[in-house]
């Protein structure tokens, strides 16, 4: 296998150094440019967009004639910015490099202290190794500081084996370095120091010769800090997804990047996706991917444009449990699941470009929701049967409530309904205020139960209006009173009928009475003609009858 060629160069895109293998392939001393030198170089794309594709950690390949393999520039981020290139490629012939700037060539036998030079000048941690058995070649200033041993007393004398907490790991890397074609970078692993104390480190390596053996060159960064403050984040995770999972909603959290950095099981559920499918960092595409490609929803599930607009409320285009892209400001919105369950979503974003996504089964509440408006017409559809206006009154908060068959039987229109007390003491009587004030305190104190009487209103024409009012007393979870429910019948008719029948009935009697009257001061004239004829004739008869003349 080719050696491979390494570069470093500085945030400015300055080189600062390069091995031989880099230099008699792509040329370059230190202080050039990157852009120029990639200017240079047979590149498949601008040189400009190669050098931005460089800084952002992606591969350039060069061109090459047919037949001689690929040759790749692949970069890795170094300390304070600094940019690590290495040149790989599966084509041509073997080169035995030696060091870094092909000292032998250069400086002949003083090579070997310029190595030295070079790589202490290296504020890096760097590990030379040979690749057969991990003996350490050489060792720089940063890396016996961050291992906590002199260089000199490992060169030569220690194996890369004692300074893994596993053996296996090295293995690990090693597979790792073959396939990635002789480099790897962001290698994690845990290493271990002489005092026995550990340490988690970052390793970017490159297989190259080394004073003529294969030979690894390790790139080391201690993120020890990191690993500690990752371990106490996946705590605390740890803490908060038992909270979440405690939570009858199904939740989704995503960075600003379209990242899940949050969730809990309950949205497997609700999403119809696998539990094992949601991990830290899932892109948020790919689970509105899967949701679409699952049962629960069907393939229509996704939807395929942005949210736009403000404001919230739910939305006909928004019958999907997942949009295309997530909404920038707060949104909620139902969606049917294929068995009929209805879930209610709300997306709300987050101070830092993130969002929140909830799920929450309101299959109960809208089914009671329909029954609740199904009885409610119904109980309207009985109230005007049975003709009958219904009021109530909520003795805490004093709110009256009056139907608009109430209102209808005074002659208003719904649009003329105004369910106050205020307007209800001036529909009534002044001479049946006092009664049916006098009957609420009864039910208020509890004298009564229930109670019916008449009461009297002002129709909107003018007429008066009899009412049968029935009262109830209401009482509430905790025993006490908090509402009086009633009726009013219109009895107008049935009042004046009764009224009717009164008048006729006192004008019979009086017609009676008088007809009493009559009869008793004819018979008393009858008597008295009788004894008038009676005295009549008994003077006849005793007055002796007169002499003759």
């Amino acid at each position: 296998m080719a050696a491979a060629g390494l570069a470093r160069f500085d945030a400015d895109g300055r080189l600062i150094w390069a091995n031989a293998v880099f230099r008699a392939s792509l040329g370059g001393r230190p202080g050039d440019r990157l852009d120029a030198l990639l200017a240079s170089l047979p590149l498949r794309e601008d040189a400009a967009a190669a050098a931005e594709r460089l800084r952002a950690g992606e591969t350039v390949a060069l061109a090459v004639p047919p037949g001689e393999g690929r040759r790749l520039l692949i970069p890795a981020e170094g300390e304070g910015g600094d940019l690590v290139l290495t040149l790989a490629g599966d084509g041509g012939a073997l080169q035995e490099d030696t060091g870094f700037f092909g000292l032998e060539d250069l400086l002949g036998d003083r090579a070997g202290e310029a190595e030295r030079a070079i790589m202490q000048a290296i504020a890096v941690p760097l590990v030379v190794t040979r690749l057969s058995d991990g003996l350490v070649m050489a060792v720089n200033q940063p890396a016996g500081r961050l291992f906590g041993v002199p260089p000199d007393d490992v060169v030569g004398r220690s194996f890369a084996k004692a300074y893994y907490t596993e053996p296996a790991e090295r293995e690990r890397l090693l597979a790792a370095l073959r396939d990635g074609a002789g480099g790897v970078d962001g290698f994690e692993t845990r290493l271990c120091r002489p005092d026995g104390s550990d340490l988690w480190a970052m390793v970017s390596a490159r297989r190259f010769r080394f004073r003529g053996e294969d030979a690894m060159l390790a790139c080391i960064s201690d993120i020890s800090a990191r690993k500690r403050t990752e371990q106490a984040l996946e705590a605390q995770w740890d803490q908060s997804r038992a909270v979440l999972n405690g939570l009858g909603q199904g939740v989704m959290a995503f960075d600003r990047g379209l990242r899940l950095v949050a969730w809990n099981g309950r949205v497997t559920e609700l999403l119809g996706v696998e539990p094992e499918f949601l991990s830290y960092h899932t892109p948020y595409a790919a689970i509105a991917r899967r949701v679409g490609q699952g049962v629960a929803f069907g393939p229509e599930s996704v939807c395929p444009d942005a949210l736009t607009g403000s404001g919230t409320g739910p939305s006909a285009a928004l019958e999907v449990p997942l949009p295309a892209r997530p909404a920038p400001d707060e949104r909620s919105w139902e969606c049917t699941r294929s068995d009929g369950h209805v879930l209610e979503c709300l997306i709300r974003p987050l101070p830092d470009g993130g969002f929140v996504v909830t799920y929450t089964d309101v299959t109960e509440r809208r089914n009671a929701e329909r029954e609740i408006i199904a009885s409610r017409e119904l109980f309207e559809l009985a109230i005007r049967a049975a003709r009958e206006g219904i009021w109530q009154w909520d003795v805490r908060t004093g709110e009256l409530w009056l139907s608009p068959y109430w209102w209808g039987m005074l002659g208003y229109g719904e649009d003329e309904m105004v369910n106050t007390a205020a307007r209800w003491a001036e529909l009534i009587l002044p001479e049946d205020r006092e009664l049916s004030a006098r009957m609420a305190r009864d039910l208020i104190n509890g004298a009564m139960g229930e109670c019916q009487f008449i009461l009297r209103f002002r129709h909107k024409r003018g007429t008066v209006v009899h009412m049968l009012s029935r009262a109830i007393r209401v009482l509430g979870p905790d025993g006490e009173l908090f509402r009086i429910v009633g009726s009013h019948t219109d009895v107008s008719d049935r009042v004046h009928a009764e009224e009717r029948a009164h008048a006729a009935r006192e004008e019979a009697e009086r017609a009676l009475h008088d007809l009493k009257e009559a009869q008793a001061h004819l018979i008393q004239s009858e008597k008295m003609a009788a004894l008038g004829s009676l005295v009549a004739g008994w003077r006849m008869r005793s007055t002796p009858p007169s002499a003759s003349p």
